[in-house]
């Protein structure tokens, strides 16, 4: 279990400095990284003595918070509106989470993020009780 938001790793790409493309990759995604270094944190804990080096699976359960718009207001402020959606169908994309999860293990869970043949992913909005 990580705290905090979930975010992807960002999207790669090229540079283009002066009309010449570079093949230098930028990641537009500075928070991506420091959910990746909770990741490695909390991996390293659990991990194997050896990484895995054969075919691997994931599954990643993602709990996202609640827009304010799925409550209701007034006298029933702080209950959920029955309309409220119970999936994540926003951002983040729920690959590219994957992606950080990933990436993240190498050389911790798994040698090489290459390894992950079957990843099965959900996003929740976070249940309030």
């Amino acid at each position: 279990m990580i705290y905090g938001l979930a975010q992807p790793k960002g999207s790669m790409k090229p540079i283009t400095v002066k009309g010449r493309n570079y093949t230098t990759l930028v990641n537009d995604n500075p928070e991506g990284e420091r959910w990746a270094k909770s990741l490695r944190l909390l991996m390293e804990q659990t991990a194997p003595e050896t990484p895995l080096s054969g075919p691997v699976g994931i599954s990643v359960i993602i709990y996202l918070p609640r827009p304010q718009c799925h409550y209701r207001t007034g006298k029933f402020a702080g209950e959920l509106k029955e309309s409220a959606p119970t999936w994540g169908a926003q951002k983040p994309d729920a690959d590219k989470l994957c992606r950080n999860v990933g990436d993240s293990g190498t050389g911790i869970w798994w040698v090489d993020d290459k390894l992950i043949c079957d990843i099965r992913a959900v996003k929740f909005f976070a249940r309030v009780d």
